[in-house]
């Protein structure tokens, strides 16, 4: 896939260059404080009026250390930006050299933009004045964070929307108006729109209901086949109430809408749509097209990356409960279950599915991909269940681990080969077995303890039989106490590796616990493995900090395993055993 897919929107060069303190208020330094960041819009960008950018030829922007805002477009006496050519931006600073800063950026509409920025609050708010077709709502941001001056510094940032654009395309236009009709206008409403974008986290909120309301576009190509399909509606959304990555503002999950749509005929008749669990993304386009006007009940949706003309994801809704392999639907998961053959796709619907008496496939190669975990989920997962021999990988989904009496909330895939978990939302305590790896991106992890008979005993994953787990841009929240990672194990003759990368673990309650807690009582002094962290954090909930090793039997320290922490090694741990 080529770089332009995600990269193609971006708006102009920034260039941030020193100057004098004669040529702008701020502290004079040398030039060790240069800082020139630099972002121009991509040549692969397409040349359709809707999508092509141009409209955006104003760039606001702030600078900050910590909460303070240092310079910014908003605020009187900081540098003003120079427009040097088509959506290309010149602005010059001075920064201090040894201090971090975080810097955002917006580029929208000189003249008829609906979006206000405002620095103080690193946001920007959208004004909606129910006007369809407006390419004057396109705009872009990025926001760098933690950019360190130790001396000067060159980096290249991509402005990328925050939006979806949703199109309404139709193919037959002609056949309609042959029969003495034509369209007045159209109206998309959608509800629950965000109208607020921070810049610094990349998340948007608040509440509204739009009625986007306008003529068909002239002279606009839709953007699936032109030749067969017309231009009903465009529209810009605001989207990304969850970040999967908070390095990646930019980069936001996938959501889903429901859009009443309306077509107004010169005779005052109306057609009326119902378009539910519509997927949109953050920097993607969703098309909506098929025979509106004659045969409105059918259509198809496609999403399409980067806003440009790159093969997209076709995406047919699955009836409600039920699922789906290739082209054929089947009642539930257990059909199929026994059907998927190797290297199978298994889609669900936006449903709960129930786990319990369901028997998972074994030595098979298979994917089981929601629509999102606010919309798909698989439900009373309880004890284990063998997968015996599988490859697995999960997606864009919810597990609820249901109670069990006698151990608590818990669950897990027994013997697996590799397991990837890849956004994926889990509610209880999951137990990994895998005889190789399970590999958890972009995940996040709670437990609630209101029904657990062991009063919040649980922990949000133990490492009990698995080789190797490892953890990317996770985040783990117990209502109860500082209960997170666990890695123990009563069989003692391979190695538990751990890896935690850009993982964030906060609890309501204190425990004396690390956010890894390693319990070796069972190793007898054998080795027992690795573990590393990286660039993550924890709350003061977890009274030993981010790892702890400890015999949970006699509570006295031990040193089994080896311990690295951003790239440091602070416990050598003893021998390393083979992997068997």
């Amino acid at each position: 896939m080529k770089k332009s897919l995600f990269a193609m929107v971006a708006v102009g060069a920034v260039t941030l260059a020193s100057c004098s303190s004669d040529e702008m208020a701020g502290p004079a330094i040398n030039d060790d404080g240069n800082v020139i960041i630099t972002a121009q819009l991509p040549t692969e960008l397409q040349s359709r009026a809707y999508g092509d950018g141009s409209v955006a030829k104003t760039l606001h922007y702030a600078v900050y250390e910590g909460d303070n805002v240092i310079f910014a477009s908003d605020v009187a006496n900081s540098p003003a930006v120079v427009t040097v050519g088509d959506n290309n931006f010149t602005l010059k600073l001075n920064l201090v050299k040894g201090k971090t800063y975080d810097l955002l950026f917006w580029a929208d509409a000189t003249i008829g933009s609906p979006y206000t920025f405002t620095s103080s609050t690193k946001s920007v708010t959208v004004t909606y004045d129910n006007t369809g077709n407006n390419e004057n709502r396109d705009a872009f941001f990025q926001a760098v964070k933690g950019l360190t001056v130790n001396g000067p510094v060159q980096k290249t940032v991509e402005l990328r929307r925050p939006f979806a654009q949703v199109n309404v395309g139709t193919s037959d236009l002609d056949a309609f108006r042959a029969a003495n009709k034509d369209i007045t206008s159209t109206t998309m409403t959608v509800s629950g729109v965000y109208d607020t974008l921070n810049l610094l986290s990349g998340e948007a909120s608040g509440s509204t209901t739009v009625e986007y309301t306008a003529a068909i576009p002239v002279g606009e190509s839709f953007p699936v086949d032109a030749t067969k399909y017309d231009y009903l509606a465009m529209n810009y959304i605001l989207t990304g109430a969850t970040v999967a990555n908070s390095s990646d503002v930019q980069n936001a999950d996938r959501e889903l809408i429901d859009i009443d749509y309306k077509v107004t005929c010169n005779d005052g008749h109306e057609i009326d749509y119902s378009f539910t669990n519509v997927p949109i993304q953050r920097n993607y386009r969703t098309n909506i097209y098929g025979a509106l006007l004659t045969n409105p009940a059918n259509f198809d949706i496609e999403v399409i990356p980067g806003f440009n003309d790159e093969p997209g994801i076709d995406y047919d809704p699955i009836p409600d409960g039920k699922v789906r392999i290739g082209e054929t639907i089947y009642d539930g998961l257990a059909e199929a279950f026994a059907a998927v053959a190797d290297n199978g796709v298994i889609e669900l619907s936006a449903s709960n599915y129930d786990a319990r008496g369901l028997t998972w496939p074994r030595d098979k190669t298979f994917t089981i991909k929601g629509l999102g975990k606010n919309y798909s989920s698989i439900s009373n997962l309880t004890d284990n269940t063998g997968v015996n021999g599988s490859t697995m990988t999960l997606e864009n989904l919810t597990l609820n681990v249901e109670e069990n009496p006698y151990t608590g909330t818990c669950f897990g895939f027994i013997h697996p080969v590799d397991v990837t978990y890849n956004n994926v939302h889990v509610n209880g305590e999951l137990h990994l077995y895998a005889t190789g790896t399970e590999t958890f991106n972009n995940c996040d992890f709670t437990y609630n303890p209101a029904s657990d008979p062991n009063n919040g005993g649980r922990y949000a994953v133990w490492c009990y039989g698995s080789r190797n787990a490892v953890f990317n841009n996770c985040t783990f929240n117990n209502s109860f106490n500082a209960k997170a990672i666990l890695v123990f194990g009563y069989e003692t003759s391979y190695n538990r590796n751990v890896t935690v990368k850009n993982c964030k673990f906060t609890a309501a309650a204190t425990k004396n616990n690390g956010a890894v807690e390693i319990h070796t009582e069972s190793f007898n002094n054998a080795s027992a493995g690795t573990i590393i962290i990286e660039n993550s954090t924890c709350n003061d909930a977890y009274e030993m900090g981010l790892w702890h090793e400890v015999n949970n039997n006699t509570k006295a320290t031990t040193t089994t395993f080896k311990i690295i922490v951003d790239n440091v090694t602070v416990q050598e741990g003893i021998s390393v055993n083979p992997q068997p």
